[in-house]
């Protein structure tokens, strides 16, 4: 969706599983088991959401995905992309994926702990939205919204998701409204959630 906006040449890697790592493996020589979609992007492979964004913003400054290089706006939007990347991404994970972090026996005490984390988290950026929103950094849309978007559909199947904190459901729907989500909702066949 951010790739969208800047209209670069982007392309999903979108043959079969195995093809792609092995493609990943050929290009960077990344040997790690990482499960992103790839996305060729100035003929580089970018498997990380975030590491995709990062890159989009720079790449394409025309699009404004990122606030102008060592300002105060620019500050914030790093600690977003982090939060994102490192409190809310690993979080989903361990819901999702639970026998990951601490094995099969341990698998529900993992996702009740990462439950915990989630709400916490969630609850951390409706409160931030609630004061500086609509967006992250205030008025401005960012990658990170983009990355925060992405978090929050992840959540629909939990048991408390994102659309029950009213700032996270008013983030969600002006998300929603964007052109390119609208475009890759059409594209990719995806469902609604909030």
């Amino acid at each position: 969706m951010a790739a969208d906006r800047t209209g670069c040449p982007a392309r999903v890697a979108t043959a079969g599983f195995r093809t792609r790592r092995a493609h990943i493996v050929a290009v960077s020589g990344d040997q790690s088991r990482r499960r992103g979609t790839p996305l060729v992007l100035d003929g580089h492979v970018l498997t990380e959401a975030a590491a995709t964004a990062l890159q989009l913003a720079d790449l394409h400054p025309q699009a404004t995905l990122a606030p102008a290089p060592g300002t105060p706006e620019r500050a914030a939007y790093y600690t977003w992309m982090f939060f994102c990347a490192n409190t809310l991404q690993p979080a989903s994970r361990a819901w999702f994926y639970p026998s990951e972090p601490a094995g099969a026996e341990h698998a529900e005490a993992a996702q009740v702990q990462a439950r915990r984390k989630l709400e916490a988290a969630w609850t951390q950026v409706a409160a931030h939205l609630q004061v500086h929103g609509p967006y992250l950094l205030g008025h401005t849309l960012s990658a990170a919204d983009f990355m925060l978007t992405m978090l929050m559909r992840w959540s629909r199947n939990m048991p408390r998701p994102t659309d029950t904190w009213p700032a996270l459901q008013a983030h969600a729907t002006l998300m929603k409204a964007r052109p390119a989500f609208q475009e890759t909702y059409r594209r990719e066949g995806l469902t609604d959630w909030t």
